[in-house]
């Protein structure tokens, strides 16, 4: 499970080179983005340098946020499915721990090891873009404000929120719909956040990016605040064992 975060650790650092060296092989919104944000916020840095801190400032928080909903999904998936199919599931249940107790170490457990995860994605993929802008030479200074760098904290509700959303899924869908269809929409709804912000700054730079990462940032916890105490309430013996 260490491998995924690496390799999505590499990816980014791999889209970041892209961006360095062939920026033409990028998709043409996110190239036409990149060079928006670089007219914007790094004005009389070399192209390469501000294309690269566009893509790292701008949109690698969000980038990041994906990789991070998908090593949630991943782990909450694999973690709840090894509990209900070991049957450990049914004796925590059957233990002297209320019901939404068992939910709680769930959550709890599965987000520990997503947290570990992204850890690991972080430094792999934002210490090699790093490297890498040493490595060229470039200059921090930017005129984006400060505030903006909170986006970087964009990946951790991200992830948690996936997690919530793949293990409430896996506790209460049989495992023939899971494998039908249900895992899709599941994805869909885990990396929904992140994933769309991508899409906002991709398809309309001209937004506001301080407001845009505080609404991520804002979905996100709400999301996994709300989603987390409304399935605490809901969780019954009888609803976890009926699949």
């Amino acid at each position: 499970m260490l491998l995924t975060p690496v390799g999505f650790g590499a990816l980014f650092l791999a889209v970041t080179l892209v961006t360095a060296r062939a920026p033409h092989l990028l998709t043409g919104p996110t190239e036409r983005a990149i060079r928006q944000y670089a007219r914007l916020y790094f004005e009389g840095l070399d192209n390469t340098s501000a294309s690269v801190l566009s893509l790292l400032v701008i949109q690698g928080p969000y980038l990041l946020s994906v990789f991070g909903a998908l090593t949630g999904l991943r782990v909450g998936r694999k973690f709840t499915r090894q509990e209900i199919e070991s049957g450990r599931i049914e004796l925590l249940i059957a233990s002297p721990y209320a019901p939404e107790e068992v939910f709680r170490g769930l959550i709890a457990s599965s987000a520990i090891i997503t947290l570990i995860q992204l850890f690991a994605l972080a430094v792999v993929g934002l210490g090699g873009a790093i490297v890498l802008l040493l490595s060229l030479g470039v200059s921090f200074n930017s005129q984006v404000s400060e505030l903006v760098y909170a986006s970087f904290l964009t990946p951790i509700p991200a992830a948690l929120w996936a997690v919530v959303v793949t293990v409430v899924v896996t506790l209460f869908s049989g495992e023939s719909r899971i494998v039908n269809n249900l895992e899709n929409v599941t994805n869909i709804v885990g990396i929904a956040p992140a994933f769309g912000t991508l899409l906002v700054l991709s398809f309309a730079p001209g937004v506001d990016i301080l407001w845009v990462t505080f609404v991520t940032l804002g979905v996100s916890l709400a999301g996994t605040i709300i989603g987390s105490w409304t399935v605490d309430r809901w969780f019954t013996v009888d609803r976890a064992l009926s699949n």
